[in-house]
């Protein structure tokens, strides 16, 4: 027995639109809280994996609580350093690319939620303009 369409083809032309209201900045930013913890965690595994020569003041004050302070320090790093040298060491190196990716995805999933928002050219211009978007400015192109 063939299974047979209960609508007409016409009537399935037209892609679905979203029924679904913006949501208000605040409540995106409460939603968005554990993967902004995430991403900062990865700024960690980041450093590392790029080899860098990690100052004992940050990890004295990533010891002491401040898990944002690898996200600092990297993206310090990262805008000072030639972009070239970032393209390279992402080619290079198989680890930095692997956490670089998954800093990326996690990245674009807070950005894909933004558009969500009732400001989201407000709030994406923000986001990028903070340290975790400086880290992923400096990845995302070539990852």
């Amino acid at each position: 027995m063939v299974a047979r369409a209960s609508a007409p083809m016409d009537a399935i032309k037209v892609a679905p639109t979203a029924a679904f209201k913006p949501i208000s900045t605040k409540d995106f930013m409460a939603n968005a809280d554990k993967l902004f913890e995430k991403l900062y965690e990865q700024a960690v595994d980041l450093t590392r994996a790029s080899n860098a020569q990690i100052p004992d003041i940050v990890w004295k004050k990533y010891n002491e609580g401040d898990n944002k302070i690898f996200a600092k320090w990297l993206a310090k790093t990262f805008d000072a350093t030639n972009k070239k040298q970032i393209n390279e060491l992402l080619k290079s190196d198989k680890v930095f690319n692997s956490q670089a990716t998954q800093f990326v995805r996690n990245f674009e999933k807070i950005l894909n939620g933004v558009e969500q928002t009732n400001d989201s050219d407000k709030v994406k211009t923000a986001l990028l303009k903070t340290d975790l978007g400086i880290i992923y400015t400096a990845i995302h192109k070539n990852v």
